[in-house]
């Protein structure tokens, strides 16, 4: 970045203290900006480190999207979801739809999406946890006991 160290004279005639302090106004100047320039290349330096080091990091740990593809990460969260669907069943004590259940996991604030329920209302049953169907209510579900 360079600066212009002409001042136009003020009438015609520039007086010598009147110069003597433009020169050295225009000469703080030019050391402000040198040193801002040199701040600013000190910060992009440390950002190109900060993003190599990041970089680094994320390589080491998948993204979420990526790590539920590789498995396991999402089982957890699972097995809390079945979890309280089973001590739902089991404290109702009698068949309950999907609705129903995600309507019961709301009043003891258990929040669940209708999807994941869905989800582990389909594994339980084919873990022989639950059935579905009982009687009259064939869009229901309920413990098998055992």
């Amino acid at each position: 970045m360079t600066l212009t160290t002409e001042v136009p004279p003020s009438g015609g005639r520039t007086d010598p203290p009147e110069a003597a302090d433009t020169a050295a106004t225009l000469a703080s100047l030019r050391r402000q900006m040198a040193a801002l320039e040199e701040q600013l290349a000190a910060v992009n330096r440390q950002q190109t480190a900060l993003r190599a080091a990041l970089n680094q990091l994320l390589a080491r740990f998948p993204e979420p999207a990526q790590a539920a593809d590789a498995g396991g990460v999402g089982e957890p969260s699972l097995q809390r979801c079945a979890g309280d669907i089973v001590r739902v069943l089991r404290e109702v004590g009698r068949p309950l739809g999907t609705l129903e259940i995600l309507e019961e996991l709301a009043t003891r604030h258990l929040s669940w999406r209708e999807s994941t329920v869905r989800h582990v209302l389909a594994d339980l049953k084919n873990d022989g946890v639950i059935r579905e169907g009982d009687g009259e209510r064939p869009r229901s579900y309920s413990l098998i006991r055992t």
